[in-house]
Parts: C-alpha cells; sequence; structure tokens
C-alpha cells in the first residue's frame, strides 16, 4: 500500500482518483453517482414547468439530454485528468472531448439541431466547471463547501458569459431577469446535491479516503482538527463568536422569510410571478432556522449566498416596476442593495471560522471550555503570569479584558465572554514613550485588524513584552 502523504492538500485528480498509482476509479464513479443524484433536479424542474403543448419529441430530447451528460462530463474529466498533470490544460481537454462526443448525440436526438458556433459553449461549460471545482479546493477546506462554490460560480459565470455573447451577437434577443434569478435558484440547489452527495461517496471504503493524506483527509471528513490547549481555546472562542454572528444572522433572516412569504402569497393571484417570492422566503425561512439550530462556518456562506437572491430580486422587481407610470419610491432597491452587501459580507466571514470544518462542538466540549473561560477571568493575576488584564473605553463606562497568553496565539475576554483568539504575530501592543513610567500605561493594541485604545498596568505591559520575544 502506499505510504500515506503527510500534509497534501485535495486537489481535483486527487478527487477523480488520479493523484496515485494505480488509479482509484471509485472515486470517479463516485463523482458520477453524486452527478446523477443531482440531476434529478433540474430533471424535476423541466418535467414540471414545460408547457402542456411543448412538442413532444423536443420533451424527450432535453429529457434524455439530461440523463446523457453525467456520462458523457465524467467520461471527459477521466480523459483530460488521467493523462496530464496541469489542471488547466486537463481541463481544456477535457471540455474538448465533452464537446466532441455530445455534438453527435445532440445531431442524432434533437429533431431541431443546427450546427453553429453556439455549441462551443459546452466547452466553456465544461472547462469552467473542472477549473472552479479545482481553485474552490485550493481555498475552502470543507469539500462540501469547495464542490458547492466550485460548481455553482462556474455555472453562474458560464450563465452570464452567454448572456452576454446572445446580447451582443443576436440583436433581437433580450434577457430575462426573472427567468434567469429562477434559473440560478434551481442551480443552487443542484449544486448542493452534488456536493453532499460526492462528500458521502467519498468517505466510502472502496475510495480508499485514507490514501488521501492527512489535511487532504480531513478536508474529506469536513474537519482541521485544533490540537493543543491554543487550539481548543480558539475552536471554543471562535464557535461562540460564529454563534452569536448566526443567531443575528438567523433571526434577520426569518424576519425577511415572513415578510416575503407574506407579501407573495397575498398577491399571488394576481402576480403570479411572485409565487418565486414565496420560495425565496421559505427559503430565507429554512435557513435562518437552520443556523440558529446549528451553526456551522457553512452556514455563513449559504446565509449570504439566499440573502444576496433576494437583494437581486429586489433589485429585479425595482427595475421593472420604475418602468411603469407613477412608480412609487426605490426603497427595495435600497434594501435590496443593502441585502446584497450583507451577503457578501456574511461569506467574507468563513474564511474567520473555517478551521471549525463546518462541526457543532460536542457538549462537553463546550461545557471545557466554559470552564477554561470561567479559569481565566476569575484567576488572581499576581499568581497567573500567563494572564493579563486590560481595560477600554465603553459607551457608557469602561469595559474590563483579560488575555491568556498562550505559546503561539492570545485568547482574550471581554466582560466575561469570548471574545477572539489572536495568533502571536498578529498582535501588538504599541506605547508612546510618554507612558512607558506611568502606571496605568495608555497605548494601543491591535489585533489583526481591530486596534483598541488600552490602559493596562506596568507588570502587564511586561508579561505581554516577554510573551511577544519567547
Amino acid at each position: 500500500m502506499n505510504e500515506e502523504p503527510d500534509q497534501r492538500r485535495l486537489t481535483l485528480p486527487g478527487i477523480l482518483g488520479f493523484a496515485d498509482r494505480p488509479v482509484i476509479w471509485p472515486r470517479a464513479i463516485a463523482f458520477l453517482i453524486a452527478y446523477v443524484l443531482a440531476s434529478v433536479v433540474p430533471l424535476i424542474w423541466d418535467l414540471l414547468t414545460m408547457p402542456q403543448d411543448f412538442p413532444a419529441d423536443l420533451r424527450t430530447w432535453i429529457l434524455m439530454q439530461r440523463c446523457v451528460v453525467p456520462f458523457v462530463l465524467v467520461a471527459a474529466a477521466v480523459a483530460g485528468y488521467r493523462f496530464i498533470r496541469n489542471q488547466w490544460i486537463a481541463a481544456a481537454v477535457s471540455g474538448l472531448v465533452y464537446l466532441v462526443v455530445m455534438t453527435p448525440v445532440r445531431y442524432s436526438l434533437n429533431p431541431y439541431f443546427r450546427f453553429d458556433l453556439r455549441i462551443l459553449y459546452s466547452w466553456l461549460w465544461v472547462f469552467l466547471t473542472l477549473i472552479g471545482i479545482g481553485l474552490a479546493l485550493r481555498v475552502c477546506r470543507s469539500l462540501v463547501l469547495a464542490v458547492f462554490l466550485g460548481y455553482y460560480l462556474a455555472s453562474l459565470l458560464d450563465s452570464i458569459v452567454i448572456n452576454v455573447i446572445y446580447l451582443v451577437t443576436d440583436h433581437e434577443s433580450h434577457l430575462d431577469l426573472v427567468s434567469e434569478l429562477t434559473y440560478q435558484g434551481v442551480e443552487i440547489v443542484f449544486s448542493g446535491v452534488f456536493a453532499l452527495s460526492f462528500w458521502a461517496a467519498l468517505r466510502v471504503r472502496l475510495c480508499k479516503p485514507e490514501l488521501l493524506g492527512t489535511e487532504a483527509a480531513a478536508t474529506v471528513a469536513g474537519t482541521l482538527p485544533a490540537s493543543g490547549e491554543a487550539g481548543n481555546l480558539q475552536a471554543i472562542f471562535d464557535f461562540q463568536t460564529l454563534r452569536s454572528h448566526l443567531r443575528a444572522a438567523g433571526i434577520g433572516s426569518i424576519l425577511f422569510g415572513v415578510i416575503a412569504v407574506l407579501l407573495g402569497g397575498s398577491s399571488l393571484g394576481e402576480v403570479p410571478i411572485n409565487a418565486i417570492l414565496l420560495v425565496l422566503g421559505f427559503l430565507l425561512i429554512g435557513e435562518g432556522i437552520w443556523v440558529l439550530v446549528a451553526p456551522s462556518p457553512a452556514g455563513m456562506i449559504f446565509d449570504g449566498i439566499v440573502l444576496i437572491l433576494v437583494g437581486l430580486w429586489n433589485l429585479v422587481v425595482t427595475a421593472y416596476s420604475a418602468q411603469a407610470p407613477g412608480s412609487g419610491p426605490a426603497g427595495f432597491a435600497v434594501l435590496g442593495v443593502m441585502q446584497v452587501v450583507w451577503g457578501f459580507q456574511s461569506m467574507l466571514r468563513y474564511r474567520r471560522y473555517a478551521h471549525l470544518g463546518g462541526q457543532r462542538l460536542s457538549a462537553e466540549d463546550l461545557a471545557q471550555g466554559q470552564t477554561q473561560i470561567e479559569a481565566i477571568w476569575r484567576a488572581d493575576l499576581s499568581g497567573t503570569p500567563d494572564i493579563i488584564e486590560f481595560k477600554t473605553r465603553g459607551f457608557l463606562s469602561q469595559l474590563v479584558w483579560r488575555g491568556k497568553l498562550l505559546t503561539g496565539s492570545l485568547a482574550t475576554l471581554r466582560s466575561g465572554k469570548p471574545f477572539m483568539v489572536v495568533p502571536k504575530g498578529e498582535a501588538e501592543l504599541t506605547i508612546p514613550e510618554a507612558q512607558l513610567h506611568q502606571d496605568p500605561m495608555k497605548g494601543k493594541l491591535r489585533l489583526e485588524k481591530l486596534t483598541l485604545g488600552v490602559a493596562l498596568s506596568r507588570d502587564a505591559y511586561a508579561r505581554f513584552q516577554q510573551w511577544k520575544t519567547t
């Protein structure tokens, strides 16, 4: 058996089974099975939305294409990544193989098929899909999130590019923003099913997860375990901070969701398109309940995506309403912009908490962490040289802080509650020369990107400086 690689990050050739010799074919089969399962989502959507008078032969072609695409896509990926090491070239070759195979399939099954340069778009879709997943695996520590973001964002970019080309080359074409927004909702569900199915399949014994290596195996498992006192405290602190963020986000999502359901349901008979608003409302409510009940780093990503979708809906509705005479104020446009901004802010917070790996801490872990937190807050400063205390100016009064000087980081508490754990290199205390002989001293404490005006004793300053130099 091959020796286990030490700290190998997960790559697309790795999850397809081509990073090792011999090739691990069950992983490519797992990719195929996951894609087939996910394809049920757009298949059901097609069946529900096709008009009754839709040509039967064209209906059959569309449904058959949905069934054929997963097999051709996986075969094309195998052809590219099996023999080519460079992922960009492999993705391009895979797209070319897909184009060569699918063109005669389309011609033989589709009675309305006409050859033109638009068939090249299928090459672009395959290329963006494979590259998107490959790049996302370099950034995300969660396999589920990496596959979800890689596939969906690639699909979104592909849709944007194709729509722009259509608008430029065909002056009679126009962009139906409502239909496009609905389609993106289907793509989000597809991406989620695909990511979860593939993650589950990779954990099967036949896929040999033990050969992935330490870091890559942790990525598949959905966790990057913390070790030692600092890692344990950081997990506890960050989990409680994450839960605080998601509690506010969840309550906001439920509030917006209820409003959307009420607005969409009350006007559904007069404006059928508000069925989309109704669906978005239920999606917001479901997402809000999820992040409240099971807070995790991935929740920030999904919270951001749902908020962006709702914000885009509000912008689209405002744009269409503005064309009508006597249209009202653009309040929904302002709300839409704010929701899009909030969505991106939520997604950007993911990296701060990614080390939690999308897993909830057990009750025992939280209880143990709370015991450590209380011990730090109640400790006698004279007998604990690894704890410092400082104060900052609050809105009405001073705020009391404590910091635990760990081996490579500083764990901070504010008013007895966890605030954040900062790597040693990201914690800097600056005291003006005029304050060096004062007690207490006044200066600036930088915790990553946050800078605080602090007051602390000379003893606390000496402890901090000794910690920084060891």
